[in-house]
């Protein structure tokens, strides 16, 4: 339900200046996906729209972003890869998003909502928010992130407790 708050208030109130990309470590295809967030978050027109014209990532171009040869990986290397290539993926985003408005946006207003401590690090490495979806705190985040719309506030929730006490520092920086 969170979820779907959070996207109708995005489509809503902040289509036209925010960005959203799309990003997944699975092999799931572009428009299935698509299709099935829309059936998720409604039928309304303009998050159909807003689901459709936005970028999708899938693990094919992760592999690509952290380049790493993905069948021959042990699944550790997997997983570090798949992080290191969400944030590479991020990191590109945020520069094509800043050359195109001719600014120079912080990092800090991109953010990463993902479950895994992983990846969650590794976008933060890169001077990106994060964002835990598993958290307990999660509905009030959601809520103080959208309060800090549009872009032009700096969402900064206690960033410390987004890389949780098991995060796996050396796995992915060693």
């Amino acid at each position: 339900m969170q979820h779907r708050q959070f996207f109708s208030s995005l489509c809503g109130n902040f289509s036209a200046s925010i960005s959203i990309t799309f990003i997944t470590a699975a092999s799931y295809k572009e428009m299935p996906t698509k299709n099935i967030l829309s059936i998720f978050f409604g039928a309304d027109i303009n998050k159909k729209l807003m689901i459709s014209m936005k970028p999708f990532y899938n693990r094919n171009d992760l592999i690509i972003a952290a380049g790493i040869d993905y069948q021959t990986a042990s699944n550790e290397e997997r997983v570090n890869a798949m992080a290191k290539g969400k944030a590479a993926v991020m990191n590109n985003v945020w520069r094509t998003i800043s050359g195109h408005a001719g600014l120079a946006i912080p990092q800090q207003n991109f953010v990463l909502i993902d479950d895994n401590p992983i990846n969650r690090f590794a976008a933060m490495r890169r001077g990106f928010q994060v964002i835990n979806p598993a958290a307990a705190d999660y509905a009030s985040v959601l809520s103080l992130f959208t309060s800090k719309l549009p872009a032009t506030n700096i969402f900064s929730p206690h960033r410390d407790n987004y890389c949780d006490t098991d995060c796996p520092v050396k796995s992915v920086y060693s």
